[in-house]
C-alpha cells in the first residue's frame, strides 16, 4: 500500500477536496523518513528524495521530528534539484503552515499571546477532562456484548486482562505533560499520573458488591504468554464475593 504521509487520495482528495480542510498536515515524527527506510523498520516504498517528494506533493506540509531521518531537511533539496518537486509545491506547504501560525498569533510579542500565559491552574480543569471523556465515549465502538455484560451493573465476577490493566500514563499517549499536581502546584511524587484512574480501578468501582481482579495476560512488546494464568485467576472466587 501507499504510506499515509505519501497518500494523496486521503490527504489531498479526501481531507482537502472533499472535507474542505483548511489547515496544515504534519507527519508523525520521522514518518516521512520511514517511507524510504527499508522494511520492516520502515516501508521501503521509494528512495529518500522520491519519498520526500511523494509526501510533500501528497499534502504532508511538515515533517515532524528533531531526530531520525530529518527527511524534508535532508532530502527535499535533492528532490527540488532533480525536478521531483517545484518551488510552488514548497510554497504551498509553507503558506499553509505560516497562515495557521499567524492566526494563532505566534509572530506577535509573547506577552500578547494567550497560549504563553497559561499556568498550572489550566491543567485538568473540569471542562478539559469533560471534553476528553466525551471524545473517548464517542470514539468507542462496541462490537459484542454477550449476555448483556455491559453496562456493568455490579455484583459480578470480572477479570480485567491485558498489559495495561493497571496503567495510567500509557493512556495519554506519548505527547503530554504531567497530569497530576501536588498542593503547591508542582508535579506529584508519582511522576504526575497518580490521579489518573486505571481500567482496573474504574471497573472495580462500577462492579459494586462484586469481585474484580486484574491480570497481565501478555505484554505489548514480547512473546510472554500468561493468558492461562489470567483465565485461572478470573475463575477464583474470593471469600465473601458475589456474582456469576
Amino acid at each position: 500500500g501507499v504510506p499515509m504521509c505519501a497518500n494523496s487520495k486521503y490527504l489531498n482528495q479526501t481531507l482537502r477536496d472533499q472535507w474542505h480542510f483548511q489547515g496544515y498536515v504534519t507527519s508523525d515524527c520521522d514518518a516521512v523518513g520511514d517511507i524510504s527506510t527499508a522494511y520492516p523498520a520502515g516501508h521501503g516504498y521509494a528512495n529518500s528524495s522520491a519519498s520526500a517528494a511523494y509526501a510533500l506533493k501528497a499534502g504532508t506540509d511538515m515533517d515532524c521530528g528533531d531526530w531520525g531521518r530529518h527527511a524534508y531537511t535532508k532530502d527535499l533539496p535533492t528532490a527540488l534539484a532533480n525536478g521531483l518537486v517545484t518551488q510552488v509545491d514548497l510554497d504551498i506547504a509553507l503558506a499553509r503552515l505560516t497562515a495557521r501560525q499567524m492566526e494563532l498569533g505566534l509572530f506577535d510579542p509573547k506577552g500578547e499571546q494567550p497560549w504563553f500565559n497559561l499556568g498550572v491552574e489550566s491543567i485538568r480543569r473540569p471542562e478539559h477532562t469533560g471534553l476528553a471523556l466525551e471524545a473517548a465515549r464517542q470514539s468507542i465502538t462496541l462490537l459484542k456484548n454477550s449476555g448483556g455484560t455491559l453496562p456493568v451493573s455490579g455484583g459480578r465476577r470480572i477479570a480485567v486482562v491485558g498489559p495495561h490493566y493497571n496503567g495510567t500514563e500509557v493512556f495519554v499517549s506519548s505527547y503530554h505533560g504531567s497530569s497530576c499536581l501536588n498542593a503547591s502546584g508542582g508535579i506529584s511524587p508519582d511522576g504526575g499520573f497518580g490521579c489518573l484512574v486505571t481500567p482496573l480501578k474504574a471497573i472495580s468501582s462500577a462492579n459494586l458488591g462484586g469481585q474484580t481482579i486484574g491480570a497481565l495476560g501478555c505484554e505489548v512488546d514480547s512473546s510472554l504468554d500468561l493468558i492461562d494464568e489470567a483465565v485461572a485467576a478470573g475463575k477464583v472466587r474470593k471469600p465473601g464475593s458475589v456474582g456469576n
